[in-house]
């Protein structure tokens, strides 16, 4: 089971992701969480701590927590995580999404899983800390998905599948083979 503050700062960024269109939008108050979900000020303090040290809230003393307002000009990020970057093919659909963020003032995160759906959790984790603006994924499994993708979903956070589709959750997807694709989508 999860740190009692990692359930705070989960259920946080999904009233963030809410109510992103609302800068300035007032989150719950400390007390109200640690109702909430049964938990000290002092856990309700860490989770918003680490959403303030990421730059996703303010907190005003006396006046409660806010979600922070974009910085104009701020840079937009996408990352992709890929399993590996051992064939041409996937060095090339790199080089492609190098191009295409460079031509549009992208900063572009590559993240690898290696092949390990551990480090598939931890890349979708490292990217949602990295306040990446969206994220292409190449799933290491055609017929599963883990708990962070299952956030990714919960959170609506922009996505884009890469060659695969996973039945059940609304994400969009582009593939080399749209046959392939084509085909197991209208058999879902």
């Amino acid at each position: 089971m999860a740190k009692l503050y990692r359930q705070i700062q989960d259920y946080l960024e999904e009233q963030i992701v809410r109510h992103r269109d609302q800068p300035g939008f007032k989150l719950p108050s400390e007390q109200a969480l640690a109702i909430k979900f049964k938990a000290s000020r002092v856990t309700v303090r860490t989770a918003l701590g680490n959403l303030e040290e990421r730059g996703l809230i303010v907190r005003m003393q006396g006046k409660g927590s806010f979600i922070r307002e974009p910085s104009p000009g701020a840079p937009r990020t996408l990352a992709f995580l890929a399993p590996d970057a051992g064939s041409a093919y996937m060095r090339e659909l790199i080089r492609g999404m190098t191009d295409f963020c460079s031509r549009n003032e992208l900063d572009f995160a590559v993240l690898f899983s290696c092949l390990n759906p551990g480090l598939e959790d931890k890349a979708i984790r490292t990217a949602r800390d990295l306040k990446c603006d969206g994220l292409m994924l190449m799933p290491l499994d055609f017929g599963s998905y883990s708990d962070e993708m299952l956030r990714l979903s919960l959170r609506k956070t922009p996505v884009v599948f890469v060659d695969w589709r996973l039945p059940g959750l609304d994400f969009p997807c582009v593939s080399s083979d749209p046959f392939d694709i084509t085909y197991h989508a209208v058999r879902d």
